[in-house]
């Protein structure tokens, strides 16, 4: 219950109550970090690579229209200097 509650493994746990009395606050040695505060960073950023991606794809559905667009008003333009219709 205490390892759901802090998003720890049970065995790391485990291992630091048996350790604690031979080791005192070395049992404890890392980098500091929240595993809430790890997650919560690797979400954003998986959600500013997602962002990337669609704006990636945006700029290219906007730069493949703009190239259709030109090709239609240049076929437009043929069709009205020969005086045929379409």
């Amino acid at each position: 219950m205490v390892a759901r509650a802090c998003a720890a493994n049970p065995n790391v746990l485990h291992r630091w109550r048996w350790e604690l009395p031979d080791h005192g606050a070395k049992t404890f040695s890392g980098n500091g970090k929240m595993r809430n505060q790890e997650s919560q960073s690797a979400e954003l950023e998986r959600k500013v690579d997602l962002q990337v991606i669609e704006i990636d794809f945006l700029r290219g559905c906007c730069a493949l229209d703009s190239q259709v667009k030109w090709q239609s008003d240049r076929e437009c333009s043929r069709g009205q200097r020969t005086g045929s219709h379409a």
